[in-house]
C-alpha cells in the first residue's frame, strides 16, 4: 500500500512541475521569465513619459521605476507608483542626454526581476511622418526612436511641411488630390486646396498663399490659406518641384519635360528660365543662401543668384541617382540620398555648401526621405519599403537611431519647439 501511496505522489509531483507557471512574477512562468516587459516612452521637451502595462499584475502593491543617466553606470531607484496610476513623468531631463529606464513589480513583499531597459534622448524637437500607405502621419519623439501621436484619416498622405507662423502643418493626400492642413494635435482644420493631380507644394508664409504644382495636369496653382483658387498656369510641361523665395515672393518650379527651371514673380509672369535639366530627381532651395540645389541622375548641381542671372556655380558627379536632397539651412551644409537598387546598396552623404564631401555613408536599403534637426544637425533617414527611420550623427555619421516602424514613410519634416 506505501508503495502505491509513494508513486501516486511521484506522479502528482511530476504533473504539477509539468504545469505551465501562470503567476508572471515566476522566474519559471515561460511567457514573462518573472519580469514585467519593458515600459513604453516618449519625450516631450525635457521631460520622459513613461507608461507600462498593468493588465498581468492585479495584486501589484507598487510598480517601480529605474533609471540611468549618460556617464552613469548603475540603474538607480527614481520612483515607486502605486496603482491605479500605471505611468510616470520624468522631469527636468538634460536635453541631448541619453537615458534608460527600467521597471520591476512589487506585490506582497517581493520584488520582481527588473525589465529589460529601454533608452531615450530628450530634447526640444518632435519627427513628424507621412506613412504613404497606412494612412496616417506620426508624431514621433526628438530622437525619432517612439510614437508620440498617431494621425489617422488620411487616404494616401505624402508630402508634408510645417507652417512655423502658425504652427500648423501641410499634408498632401495624394488619392484626392488634397492638401489639408493639421494641427499640433492632428485635428485637420482645413481641407479646401485642391489640385488634381496634386505633386508638390510650397507654402509662402509672407503671403499666406499656398503654391502647388499638378505634373500630369500640366498645372501651377496659387491657393489663399482658405482654399480659394486665386491663381492657375496651364501653359508648363510636367511641372513637378516648386519652391518659394518668401521676403520676395518669387517662385521656382522644376518644368521636367521642358528640362529647365522657371522662376515667375507672385502674379505667375515668367522672368527667367534656365535650362539643361533633363533627367532631374530632386529640387531645393536655401533662401538664406539664395541657391538651388537640384539632383540628376548622376551629378548634384548648384545654381546661385537664384533671384538674379541664375548660375551654375557647381556641378557635383559621382552619384547614381540623386534622389533626395535636404539642406541644413544655418550652416548651408546640404544632405543627400545616392539611391542604388538592392539591399544595403544606396548612400547617404553630407556635403558642404561649397560641394565639399563631408560624411560618405554606405548601406542603406531604397532610402526616400531625408529631415535635418535643426537644433542638433542631425539628419534623419527614412528607408521607405522597411519603414525604419534612422538618425545620422551631424559630425561622425554614426547611426545614433533606429526606429523599425513597419510602415512605408514618405516624407518627414522636424518641428523645434519654441
Amino acid at each position: 500500500m506505501k508503495i502505491y501511496i509513494f508513486a501516486f505522489i511521484l506522479v502528482l509531483s511530476a504533473a504539477c512541475s509539468d504545469r505551465e507557471r501562470s503567476n508572471p512574477l515566476d522566474p519559471q512562468n515561460p511567457s514573462s521569465k518573472g519580469k514585467p516587459g519593458p515600459p513604453v516612452l516618449y519625450s516631450t521637451r525635457d521631460s520622459v513619459y513613461i507608461s507600462w502595462s498593468h493588465l498581468q499584475f492585479s495584486d501589484a502593491s507598487s510598480f517601480n521605476i529605474y533609471v540611468r543617466e549618460e556617464n552613469e553606470s548603475d540603474f538607480r531607484l527614481l520612483e515607486k507608483v502605486q496603482p491605479p496610476l500605471f505611468f510616470y513623468w520624468d522631469t527636468g531631463c538634460e536635453y541631448e542626454k541619453n537615458r534608460w529606464y527600467k521597471i520591476s513589480v512589487s506585490s506582497a513583499g517581493f520584488e520582481s526581476v527588473l525589465s529589460d531597459e529601454v533608452q531615450i534622448r530628450p530634447g526640444p524637437t518632435f519627427l513628424w511622418a507621412t506613412d504613404r500607405f497606412r494612412g496616417q502621419v506620426t508624431k514621433y519623439s526628438h530622437d525619432g526612436r517612439y510614437p508620440v501621436l498617431n494621425v489617422r484619416g488620411f487616404t494616401e498622405p505624402f508630402r508634408i511641411a510645417m507652417d512655423t507662423t502658425e504652427n500648423m502643418f501641410w499634408v498632401t493626400d495624394l488619392w484626392d488630390g488634397r492638401l489639408k492642413q493639421m494641427s499640433q494635435r492632428g485635428i485637420v482644420a482645413n481641407e479646401n486646396i485642391s489640385l488634381l493631380g496634386m505633386t508638390d507644394f510650397a507654402f509662402d508664409i509672407g503671403d499666406d498663399v499656398v503654391w502647388a504644382t499638378s505634373y500630369n495636369f500640366n498645372a501651377v496653382a496659387r491657393f489663399n490659406v482658405a482654399g480659394l483658387k486665386e491663381l492657375e498656369i496651364s501653359t508648363f510641361n510636367s511641372p513637378w518641384y516648386v519652391a518659394v523665395n518668401t521676403d520676395s515672393n518669387k517662385v521656382f518650379v522644376l518644368n521636367d519635360n521642358s528640362g529647365e527651371i522657371v522662376r515667375m514673380n507672385y502674379e505667375g509672369q515668367i522672368e527667367a528660365r534656365k535650362t539643361g535639366f533633363e533627367g532631374f530627381w530632386s529640387m531645393v532651395y536655401d533662401q538664406k543662401r539664395d541657391r538651388l540645389w537640384v539632383g540628376y541622375l548622376d551629378f548634384l548641381i548648384a545654381v546661385d543668384d537664384a533671384l538674379g542671372e541664375m548660375v551654375t556655380s557647381q556641378q557635383i558627379s559621382g552619384f547614381t541617382r540623386v534622389a533626395e536632397i535636404a539642406i541644413d539651412f544655418e550652416t548651408g551644409d546640404i544632405w543627400c540620398i545616392d539611391m542604388v537598387e538592392g539591399d544595403g546598396q544606396s548612400r547617404v552623404l553630407k556635403l558642404s555648401g561649397d560641394g565639399d564631401e563631408l560624411l560618405v555613408l554606405p548601406g542603406f536599403s531604397e532610402p526616400w526621405a531625408l529631415a535635418v534637426n535643426h537644433y542638433n544637425h542631425h539628419c534623419f533617414v527614412a528607408e521607405g519599403i522597411s519603414g525604419k527611420i534612422i538618425e545620422l550623427d551631424a559630425e561622425t555619421g554614426i547611426r545614433l537611431t533606429l526606429n523599425e516602424t513597419g510602415g512605408s514613410i514618405a516624407n518627414m519634416v522636424v518641428q523645434t519647439l519654441e
